[in-house]
């Protein structure tokens, strides 16, 4: 078992540290995934916990240690595969309430992914004539909204979730954008990205390491890749894009906003100068 004690020695201890160490033990068991929990804030509040564990820096070493031993990977999985149910499920939620008012479009957690997007769309050059691919887009796709209404490009939106796909094109319809943005259903692992001038992989897109593959297999060689990753502690709920992959891009930029739980790999497909910053920018 994981204890936070084994590292009583040091000077200091970060304050997440038992609150890491219970989770990764299971000694906090997650609320189930229900509509009491949704409509009553539980899941939602146990969501941002687990984002606070997954902001604080102070546990890179803490996380990765735990993510070299066998015996936590499996428990670091399952916590990812919860952490994405979870989303997934108030995402739907909160997508369902949307279709009845626009006000959802107000919450500070969708804020945050509107802000991505945009510095993303900025920094890849996304322009009105781009032809967008997002991947893994969900029930409530706030980066494709983003996108389409900041820089008036098309986008294509694949999930493979049906319900997901079902909401999202029915509150596409009734914010009057489906002429911007078209949802459809497919398999990331499989779906052709040819033709596309921006691909973005999103954090919640699973298999991440297939789903890679298959875009460097099948995007064009001046397609951009916008990829979200995970640093350090931030494994723990989202999996980190493979270092295999990276090889096979050019990293053109780097993006990283305040208090955000991710990092934005704007890449190209290109072997001769793989893993070589163009730029990078720190927001």
């Amino acid at each position: 078992m994981y204890h936070a004690k084994t590292y009583a020695k040091r000077k200091s201890k970060p304050a997440n540290l038992n609150r890491f160490s219970d989770i990764l033990n299971n000694k906090k068991p997650p609320p189930a995934i229900s509509n009491d929990t949704l409509e009553n804030g539980i899941l939602f509040r146990w969501i941002k916990q687990l984002e606070a564990i997954a902001m604080d820096r102070n546990l890179d070493a803490y996380y990765m240690e735990a993510a070299s031993r066998r015996e936590y990977l499996p428990k670091i999985r399952k916590l990812r595969e919860f952490y994405s149910a979870s989303v997934a499920a108030l995402e739907t939620w909160r997508c369902t309430n949307a279709i009845k008012d626009n006000t959802q479009f107000q919450d500070k957690w969708i804020k945050r992914t509107v802000s991505l997007a945009e510095e993303e769309g900025r920094h890849s050059e996304i322009a009105k004539d781009s032809k967008v691919l997002v991947i893994g887009s969900g029930p409530l796709p706030e980066t494709a909204f983003a996108l389409a209404q900041r820089f008036g490009c098309n986008v294509v939106c694949v999930d493979h979730n049906q319900t997901a796909v079902a909401l999202s094109s029915f509150l596409a319809k009734k914010l009057r954008m489906t002429n911007k943005i078209r949802i459809v259903f497919g398999d990331g692992t499989k779906f052709n990205c040819s033709g596309y001038t921006h691909i973005v992989v999103t954090s919640m897109s699973i298999p991440k390491k297939q789903i890679l593959g298959n875009v460097i297999k099948s995007a064009g060689k001046e397609a951009k890749v916008i990829c979200r990753d995970a640093d350090g502690i931030g494994g723990i709920i989202h999996e980190p894009v493979d270092k295999a992959f990276l090889k096979e891009c050019r990293l053109i930029a780097k993006i990283t906003l305040k208090d955000s739980l991710l990092t934005s790999l704007i890449l190209r497909k290109d072997t001769s100068k793989a893993n070589k910053f163009e730029s990078k920018h720190a927001i």
